[in-house]
């Protein structure tokens, strides 16, 4: 089996150079990370069918999607659908950018890990 050699890369100026520092806070919470993905494919997700997507409860998509908001990463627009009140999500441009960020910076850390092949 190799032995594991630390990320090293040349850093003039001591400037920070690993992957993780372009993780983004709010999107490491599972559940914010799952709303955001659920919401980067498509115009607009109302909110019963992200909520069923990412299987959790009213509060907890409320809860989530209020950080999300103050962030600037998503919008909510509320509307109705014959006597039926509905929201709708939206991933912002600020939050599609943030989001394809972290997974870069998570595909970039995954690509880290040593090989092991034989």
């Amino acid at each position: 089996m190799p032995i594991w050699q630390p990320y090293s890369i040349p850093n003039p100026g001591n400037r920070r150079t690993h992957p993780r520092h372009d993780l983004d806070d709010l999107l490491t919470h599972a559940v914010r990370l799952s709303i955001v993905a659920a919401l980067a494919d498509v115009d607009r997700g109302e909110f019963a069918l992200v909520r069923d997507s990412v299987e959790i409860t009213d509060p907890m998509l409320s809860k989530q999607v209020a950080l999300l908001e103050q962030a600037g990463y998503v919008g909510v627009h509320k509307g109705r659908v014959a006597r039926r009140t509905r929201t709708w999500l939206t991933l912002t441009p600020n939050g599609q950018a943030a989001y394809r960020r972290h997974i870069h910076a998570l595909q970039a850390i995954a690509s880290l890990t040593p090989d092991y092949a034989d």
